[in-house]
Formats: structure tokens, sequence, C-alpha cells
């Protein structure tokens, strides 16, 4: 069937549209790519990660102008269970380079590379046993089971020197943190 008369578009007018659509989108899917890549270089991330980056920014990013706005962002950053309020979102694109009212790509996985940042310290393990251990010098068994996984405190127990009532922990960070 070549006419329609619900309609004036013909086969050929459609056709240029669904063509121009899918330039649009190549083009997007490449200016996206050219960032991972860049930002890839840039940040050490690993492939996975700037692949679960690269589908979040996707998906948040609705009006598909490879661009956060605002109100995305916020949205974005709320689905993933970070609570901030639109001055804190402000000061959180002005901090990654943006104006404030927009992030692009390589910005939000900035962003997000330190949101989710969880690297420990030789220092602040050694504070934590420290909090577990009531502040003495040796962590006991029931210190450890009182807050950490079963299998966790295993391997604790196998790896550090006993001494005393206890366990040396100092002696495993430096060890760990070497």
């Amino acid at each position: 069937m070549l006419s329609n008369p619900h309609t004036s578009a013909d086969v050929d007018s459609l056709k240029l549209a669904y063509d121009g659509v899918v330039a649009v989108a190549q083009q997007q899917i490449a200016t996206i790519e050219k960032e991972l890549a860049k930002t890839s270089e840039q940040t050490g991330l690993s492939e996975a990660q700037m692949e679960e980056f690269k589908s979040v920014f996707k998906h948040f990013d609705s009006d598909s102008n490879n661009k956060l706005e605002k109100h995305e962002f916020k949205a974005c950053l709320s689905g993933l269970g970070y609570s901030k309020t639109d001055d804190e979102c402000t000061q959180i694109l002005k901090e990654a380079g943006s104006d404030g009212a927009s992030i692009n790509f390589e910005q939000f996985a900035q962003v997000f590379l330190k949101l989710n940042d969880r690297s420990d310290t030789a220092d602040s393990m050694r504070e934590a046993f420290k909090t577990v251990a009531g502040g003495k010098q040796y962590v006991t068994e029931a210190d450890m089971r009182a807050v950490m996984d079963n299998d966790v405190v295993t391997y604790l127990i196998a790896n550090m020197k006993k001494e005393g009532e206890g366990y040396s922990y100092a002696e495993w960070v430096a060890a760990v943190y070497a």
C-alpha cells in the first residue's frame, strides 16, 4: 500500500525522518563513547565501572542532550541513595567544574568516582579497629563478631597475631598497608 488516506506522510518522507533520527542517535552514542574513553584514561577507572557510569548517565539524561541538568542530576543522586538539596546539588555541580546548572559525562564520572571512593588508609583502618576494640590495643574475637560478618572474623583470626586476650590489629594493619 503506497497511500494512506489518514496521513499526508509517504514512505519516502517517513524513511527520511527515520534516517535522521538514527543519525542523531549515532552522533550521541559517538559523543558519549569519546567522553567515556577520555574519562577512562584520565581517571584510571575500569571498563566495568565506566560502563556502569555510562548506563546510569544515559538513564537519567531524559532529554538525550549528553548532559544532566540539575533536576536530572538530583534525580540520579536520589535514585542511587544520595539525598541532596537543590543547593547541595548546585555545589556538587560547581565543584565538578560545571556552571551549576548541568554536568557532562566526564564531570559526572568524576563526581561518582568521588562519591564511591571507599578506599581505606592504614590510619582509618587502625582507628576503626580501635573503635571496635573499645580503645584497647588489641581486639577480641567477641569484639569483631559483634560488628563483622563471620567470614571476615574467621579470616582476621587466621591472619592476625594472637596477643594476650586478643589479636594485634596494629600489626595486621601495618602488614596489610605496607
